[in-house]
């Protein structure tokens, strides 16, 4: 997990992620000295924990050499706020943080309803290729295949290409890493794949047809 210099970011690019700020961001954006606000939370590190661990790492510093930050769930950040005196950049800083956690939660949620409204999708591409495509040794493979297809014509890689683009192990389930945005675009491609395989097309064709029709989009 690396943090960010925006006021709040993401613990990692999944849809399970955390929003974050850390001890740094918030004397940055304070103008609070960043050993007063460490001293802050060292003060009352026990409430802090109630709402999660303090994760330190380091960061860098004016003069070039690491200092040690905390990361800082919105409870935690929440609570941490509540020790500052109400200078007016402190109640700007306020507004602010709230406004942040408020957007990424809303963007946490919506990339959640997008995925969940995938989901009837990806049961639909199952249920075709297992009664639409002829038993054989390789009909296990077809699903992988098949997806692998959708997300390519869809965002230009595959599962696991993505996967590794975002920091996912391999058994991570790649939806999980995907912008609403881009949970939209999959959903439209597995569909015209859903429509070619009912429509009794085998892999190779449906591979040649939904290119051409990418070809076409984009010229």
């Amino acid at each position: 997990m690396k943090a960010s210099k925006e006021l709040v970011f993401l613990s990692n690019k999944s849809i399970n992620a955390v929003p974050l700020t850390t001890s740094k961001v918030i004397a940055d954006f304070t103008g609070i000295g960043h050993k007063k606000i460490k001293a802050a939370i060292n003060k009352h590190k026990k409430a802090f924990e109630s709402f999660g661990l303090l994760v330190p790492y380091e960061s860098e510093s004016t003069g070039g050499r690491p200092e040690e930050s905390i990361y800082l769930n919105e409870q935690q950040a929440t609570l941490l706020i509540t020790f500052l005196k109400n200078t007016e950049a402190v109640v700007n800083f306020k507004v602010a943080l709230v406004k942040a956690f408020y957007k990424m939660r809303k963007e946490l949620t919506e990339r959640l309803i997008a995925k969940q409204e995938l989901k009837p999708v990806q049961k639909t591409l199952a249920e075709v290729i297992d009664t639409k495509i002829p038993d054989s040794p390789h009909k296990k493979f077809a699903f992988k295949q098949f997806t692998d297809l959708a997300y390519k014509n869809a965002l230009g890689r595959t599962a696991a290409q993505l996967r590794k683009e975002r920091g996912a192990n391999s058994r991570a389930i790649a939806s999980d890493f995907l912008s609403t945005g881009e949970l939209n675009q999959v959903r439209i491609a597995e569909n015209h794949i859903i429509a070619l395989i009912d429509m009794g097309y085998i892999y190779h064709e449906i591979k040649a047809l939904t290119a051409k029709s990418k070809a076409k989009l984009s010229a």
